[in-house]
């Protein structure tokens, strides 16, 4: 049973996961519709907030986007919008086409004439929510504007809360299991730590991939306090996150320190900066050679007794420290 409001508009059917859903077209005023507060571009911007935000409050957040800004341009210069948005019956909220619905709005305030009214696909009130999802996985992770690896790890975190299956992503998302899997574990250690800013998404991934991390979260539990409150400082990017967890993780004398609280992720990679550790194996073998393949017995026998005898047994040591090492590397 369609709401009055669908009254003289037009049947049609969206096709969606293999289904043909019955909708109706025509146009409504911008005033009967809503922000889906669930769609992952608005559900990013609401839980950024600390107090609830009502529909004025979403329209200005979504004004500031950048996209938006284009959006207004774009439309203004067309007349309208060129592609319909698409409605829920009876409670009228955007499933998809909040961003233009915000720019029509804007642009109604000085030629309502012409803005007031937007053409929109109306679903049935009792459309499924997993169908929902899959026309917007549809729409924004192959074509429109392309959702943030924060807004479509959101989504699959809540599709998988609802009972998904991560298998059963693979092909509604065009995504393989393992990226869901990463995204949704990413996701849900940001909402297990009350995380919800976007920008910061990127950080966790960081964290959740490291597999130096990975290992030292199962024997030190307050790893995850550690690294959030580096992020949380905002002192480190996560490039440098990324560069510098690994190393710490591998000195134990540093990683405790940096754990206990006695000093931050970037002192301990300093430290061991200084100290000629953080360079990678390839590296330190290279500079070892660019400083051995020249030395000369000449530069032996130019040394004074004392300083000669202690090169010889740097020289023999040495030695002994990489035969060692070969044998190991090659099991020789």
């Amino acid at each position: 049973m369609w709401s009055n409001k669908t009254k003289g508009f037009g049947d049609d059917v969206l096709p969606i996961s293999g289904k043909s859903i019955p909708i109706k077209r025509g146009l409504l005023s911008h005033g009967d519709l809503t922000f889906w507060e669930n769609n992952p571009r608005i559900y990013s911007i609401v839980h950024q907030s600390t107090t609830p935000l009502d529909q004025d409050e979403i329209q200005l957040e979504l004004l500031s986007l950048e996209h938006v800004k284009k959006l207004v341009g774009a439309i203004r210069h067309h007349g309208n919008i060129q592609n319909p948005i698409v409605v829920l019956d009876s409670s009228f909220e955007v499933i998809e086409g909040n961003s233009r619905l915000a720019a029509c709005r804007y642009l109604a305030q000085k030629n309502p004439k012409e803005f007031s009214k937007l053409s929109c696909m109306v679903l049935p009130a009792d459309t499924d929510e997993d169908l929902i999802y899959s026309y917007l996985n549809q729409e924004h992770i192959e074509g429109k504007t392309k959702w943030s690896a924060y807004e479509q790890a959101g989504v699959i975190y809540r599709l998988i809360n609802g009972g998904r299956k991560v298998g059963e992503l693979k092909d509604e998302m065009n995504i393989s299991v393992q990226l869901a899997q990463k995204m949704f574990d990413t996701y849900s250690l940001m909402v297990e730590h009350g995380e919800d800013k976007p920008n910061r998404y990127s950080y966790y991934e960081v964290y959740l991939t490291s597999k130096k991390a990975k290992a030292k979260r199962k024997i030190e539990p307050k790893l995850d306090e550690r690294i959030i409150n580096e992020i949380r400082k905002g002192e480190i990017t996560a490039q440098e996150l990324r560069k510098m967890l690994p190393i710490v993780c591998d000195h134990p004398k540093e990683f405790t320190k940096f754990v206990s609280g006695k000093s931050s992720l970037s002192g301990a990679y300093e430290t061991l900066e200084d100290k000629g550790k953080t360079k990678s194996l390839v590296v330190q073998l290279k500079n070892i050679h660019e400083q051995v393949k020249d030395m000369k017995k000449s530069e032996f026998d130019a040394l004074d007794a004392k300083p000669q005898q202690d090169a010889k047994y740097r020289l023999a040591r040495t030695i002994t420290l990489l035969q060692n090492l070969m044998k190991q590397v090659y099991g020789k």
